[in-house]
């Protein structure tokens, strides 16, 4: 469960609570490439309607706060019981270089020949790869933050309310596992939360939606 500041209201969709998804510490990833982007302090926070998480329904509702710096976080207790808590697992963040994915119409649009798409692929997953211990790529979906979404389905990610043009993956997150448990979405698959870039410069978290991919 997250810690929050005193008298935070918990999110609630059609008179569920929310599942809290994850929270972020500023401070741990802004010495990162392209995090300048990012409070450079305090705590962003996620959270998922349960039907939109499980792969339920494409309404996908979702919710991102931005928490300054306080001493004063306490626990924060849902209105009601959550039906869902997910494996507890610790977010690590390294930079890594990140092009379009395979499955993406942005590389359709430049990659005609089947040949040149297959051997972007494999550089791909090399790239994502790149670092980790030898099999540990196939344990788990890797996360991202900013970076170009990994696809999960041979199409574009369903926006609603953002315009696809102006559009910047603010979180995404696949299957995990903390060594013990795996966490996954739905059936398999990612969830995205997604802002535009002129929302992110003005630090309008309310703008950012949720949706996703499943198998």
């Amino acid at each position: 469960m997250p810690y929050a500041p005193p008298g935070w209201t918990w999110p609630v969709e059609e008179g569920e609570p929310m599942l809290f998804i994850t929270q972020i510490n500023c401070a741990d990833v802004r010495h990162l490439p392209g995090a300048d982007v990012l409070p450079s302090d305090g705590v962003l926070a996620f959270f998922g309607d349960h039907d939109a998480v499980q792969g339920c329904t494409f309404a996908m509702g979702g919710a991102v706060f931005h928490w300054p710096e306080t001493s004063e976080w306490t626990p924060a207790v849902p209105p009601l019981e959550i039906l869902t808590v997910f494996p507890r697992a610790e977010l690590l963040f390294r930079p890594t270089l990140e092009m379009p994915d395979p499955k993406s119409e942005a590389l359709a649009s430049v990659l005609k020949d089947n040949g040149q798409r297959e051997v972007y692929r494999e550089f791909h997953a090399a790239l994502q790869s790149y670092g980790m211990p030898d099999g540990y790529e196939y344990t788990v979906d890797f996360g991202s933050m900013l970076g170009w979404p990994r696809l999960v389905q041979h199409a574009e990610l369903e926006l609603f309310d953002v315009d696809p043009e102006d559009a910047r993956v603010l979180l995404q997150i696949g299957s995990y596992t903390n060594g013990r448990e795996f966490g996954d979405w739905g059936p398999g698959g990612s969830i995205y939360f997604v802002t535009s870039n002129s929302a992110l410069a003005e630090r309008d978290w309310e703008s950012c939606e949720l949706t996703g991919q499943f198998t």
